[in-house]
């Protein structure tokens, strides 16, 4: 019989009767999901998936290292995954990882080889990956993650015991993991700038003031106790309540929302600590039941792990405005932050008093905050209206309700800006009428001034407002860049991306938005970095997958172009061989200089999507590429995107620089 060395992935489901037993339809519809999930990534590390049975899964690879990388993506994939489900509805897998000989018998494998990953496996934790000594042999100085020796197990059916390591992989190696050759001279560094450090820290306990560290603070999203587990969309409101009031306290750094739930169902502080670079942690739980709620809340000290300060609050429903408000005083007096204003003042601003009417409205940012598609907004859109009718003088849930509005002819393809227009209008005029200071508003009202009146003065001084009112309002900084792009002012525009993207550094929206801005600046290998880690964050950003296709293309790398364009394809649907076919067309056109024409496939891709303009310019298409711009000029579309790389070619044509001019006019810029 023919024998091999191979790399053995074992991967299955923990607690998988239980979810069987609760919901079977719900669980075998995830685990087909979470199945294919892990078989892309299985195909794109050199790998391939052997057999699936039931909640199992085995796939082998010819190298180790592809092995344990590709366990590290699909956890990390599972887990942003999992974070949009009810906890008790998570499906956590343990992955084992062995090297071994194996017995080769068409296309499965057998041997202890095998055996051992599964047992291996069955000593991780869910949502953890554990390898054997073999696999740790091989990867330790390659990979720079953290290992933890879980020592020598005696496992079922293997005669030696087996030394099984667990990968902590979203834990950096730190220098103490390095060439083992190198020790010696690194100790002698060390010790040298560790006496520099500790004279340097005595002197300046001796002789100089001390130096105190900017307090600063993550809010966890709290956990649901409650008995049915539907109450996810209140315990994120709620921690978003609190976080929102911290953030308006100088002298008080806060991480931002999209940082910090990134780690929801994270306990591991230290890792929270150390990634958001902040000194606390704050996380808490909510149990509802009827018209009574349980709050627990802790504040953790990263350096430590101990609690600085945490309370139970047994309250009633209509009691959790000062609840919030409550925790926010605490939070500041733990960390002796001088809160500036009334001394007494509340910290959380109460936009109702009508507790159901607050509920429909965090149900309905809960979906709003997702949009991924036509379900999310018109779930946003009733819960918003349901908080209308509950309490008619509510600020916030008109300025919802304008977003959804504002926003479902972008996302919902037959629906047209005029259907929606006084609708929009007219729950936005609400809104700032009955707070005028409301920053949401002020972004809301700048959003359909430029996206439907085309009134980009009155829209770009509505975006200054909000921003002076909450500087920190993230969706005001990337509508006022969506509309400075739109006008031709790249430059600005980049800025309010990096803004957007400063405060909200593990959202995978700005970071790939940043991403696409980048490649309008001609700044293509940070597009690339930008992009790359949006899909990190979200590897189902189908988006991100294009335009790093576009950046991979200005840099000449067709091979990766063609790689993100099957991604890309894949998620949208498309036709992945016309795409690859596009990629041959593109390098032809960059190498000969001279244009290329697109296949009918491509064109109906393009047109589809109302991209056949930018098609033509990729290809060098000249007459074509101004045919279509001019009809579309006519038409009062693309007014402001003239200035991407794709129209480089055009500058000097005097059709095109008309067509620039007449932009000018129509937006009623001033000459630049």
């Amino acid at each position: 019989m023919e024998r091999k060395l191979t790399a053995i992935l074992s991967a299955d489901v923990e607690g998988y009767s239980r979810l069987m037993g609760e919901d079977e339809e719900a669980t075998v519809r995830t685990l087909n999901t979470y199945r294919e999930a892990m078989r892309r990534q299985i195909e794109e590390h050199q790998g391939r998936v052997i057999d699936s049975p039931g909640d199992n899964l085995l796939a082998e690879f010819t190298s180790a290292v592809n092995a344990v990388r590709c366990a590290v993506v699909i956890q990390g994939e599972l887990r942003a995954r999992n974070a949009s489900l009810p906890v008790d509805r998570r499906m956590n897998y343990r992955i084992g990882i062995n090297l071994g000989d194996v017995i080769v018998d068409g296309d499965r494998i057998y041997g202890d080889g095998v055996n051992v990953a599964a047992r291996v496996e069955s000593l991780a934790d869910g949502g953890g990956i554990c390898v054997s000594s073999t696999v740790y042999d091989q990867i330790a100085n390659k990979l720079s993650y953290t290992f933890n020796n879980l020592g020598e197990h005696t496992v079922k059916n293997i005669t030696e015991p087996v030394r099984v390591y667990a990968v902590l992989w979203d834990v950096e190696k730190t220098a103490a993991g390095k060439d083992k050759s190198y020790k010696l001279g690194l100790w002698t560094v060390a010790v040298v700038l560790v006496l520099s450090a500790l004279s340097v820290i005595v002197w300046r306990q001796v002789y100089e003031e001390p130096q105190t560290e900017i307090p600063s603070i993550a809010v966890l999203p709290f956990r649901d106790m409650s008995p049915e587990k539907d109450q996810e969309y209140f315990c994120e409101g709620m921690a978003e309540e609190i976080l929102n009031a911290l953030a308006q306290i100088e002298g008080l750094r806060v991480a931002a929302r999209s940082s910090s739930f990134r780690f929801k169902g994270n306990v591991n502080i230290p890792i929270i600590g150390e990634q958001l670079n902040v000194t606390t942690v704050l996380e808490g739980s909510i149990r509802k039941a009827g018209n009574t709620i349980r709050i627990t809340a802790q504040l953790n000290n990263v350096a430590d792990g101990f609690h600085l300060w945490s309370k139970t609050y047994d309250r009633e429903l209509k009691n959790i405005f000062a609840i919030q408000d409550e925790i926010a005083q605490a939070i500041t007096q733990a960390l002796q932050v001088e809160i500036m204003g009334e001394a007494g003042a509340s910290l959380v601003k109460t936009y109702t008093d009508n507790i159901e009417a607050y509920d429909h409205y965090l149900i309905g940012r809960y979906h709003w905050n997702k949009r991924y598609g036509k379900e999310d907004l018109m779930t946003a859109m009733k819960h918003f209206k349901e908080a209308i009718v509950l309490d008619p003088n509510y600020a916030l849930a008109y300025s919802g309700l304008a977003d959804v509005y504002n926003f479902l002819p972008m996302k919902v393809p037959e629906i047209k800006y005029s259907d929606v227009k006084a609708q929009a209008e007219e729950a936005v005029t609400k809104a700032l009428a009955l707070d005028p200071n409301l920053a949401e508003a002020h972004a809301s009202f700048g959003f359909y001034k430029h996206n439907f009146l085309k009134d980009y003065k009155g829209a770009e001084r509505e975006y200054k407002r909000a921003i002076e009112l909450n500087p920190k309002y993230v969706p005001a900084h990337h509508f006022y860049a969506m509309m400075l792009l739109r006008t031709g002012r790249l430059d600005e525009g980049l800025a309010e991306r990096r803004r957007a993207y400063e405060l909200e550094p593990f959202s995978h929206h700005y970071s790939g938005t940043l991403g696409r801005t980048l490649i309008d600046a001609r700044q293509y290998n940070a597009a690339i970095i930008l992009l790359q880690k949006a899909l990190e964050l979200d590897s189902y950003n189908a988006g991100a997958w294009y335009f790093l296709g576009v950046a991979y293309i200005f840099v000449n790398k067709f091979e990766d172009a063609t790689h993100a364009w099957d991604r890309w394809a894949e998620l949208a649907g498309e036709n992945k061989e016309a795409m690859q076919h596009y990629v041959s067309l593109v390098e032809e056109h960059n190498r000969t200089g001279e244009p290329v024409s697109p296949s009918p496939e491509l064109k109906i891709i393009y047109a589809k999507r109302g991209w056949t303009l930018y098609l033509y310019a990729s290809l060098g298409q000249k007459e074509k590429t101004l045919e279509t711009l001019e009809q579309a000029f006519e038409e009062g579309r693309h007014v402001g995107r003239l200035s991407i790389p794709l129209f480089d070619f055009l500058r000097t044509e005097p059709r095109f620089i008309a067509l620039e001019q007449k932009r000018k006019q129509i937006l009623g810029l001033e000459e630049e």
